[in-house]
């Protein structure tokens, strides 16, 4: 890393990121303009697989990063949560749904957050 970086900047760049995961643009435009050795930072790396989950809504591997999470990040991601819970319970609908049935479900969202 060059001698001019500040040692926490891969931390905060993995804030950054974090933070801007709603509009992946953005996230897209400063990854490629980050250099290679900011971009293999742990912080950074662990910025871009959140990035990925959620993008690819896998909320599995969301979930895994969650609890692998510092503080801070994990109260970045805690905005995405909600979005990522209603992704997983999507799809163990339509797995669990009845053949030729609706996977559509009759719960209420209070159910969800209460």
């Amino acid at each position: 890393m060059p001698e001019d970086v500040a040692e926490n900047v891969g931390e905060f760049i993995g804030y950054f990121l974090i933070f801007q995961v709603g509009n992946s643009g953005e996230v897209a435009k400063h990854l490629q303009r980050l250099p290679r050795d900011l971009l293999d930072l742990k912080e950074v790396q662990f910025a871009v697989d959140v990035w990925a989950a959620i993008r690819t809504d896998n909320y599995a591997e969301f979930f895994k990063l969650l609890r692998k999470a510092n503080l801070l990040q994990a109260c970045l991601m805690h905005r995405y949560v909600t979005e990522m819970r209603l992704c997983a319970m999507r799809r163990i609908c339509k797995v669990y749904a009845a053949p030729g049935k609706s996977s559509k479900t009759t719960l209420s969202l209070d159910y969800f957050y209460h």
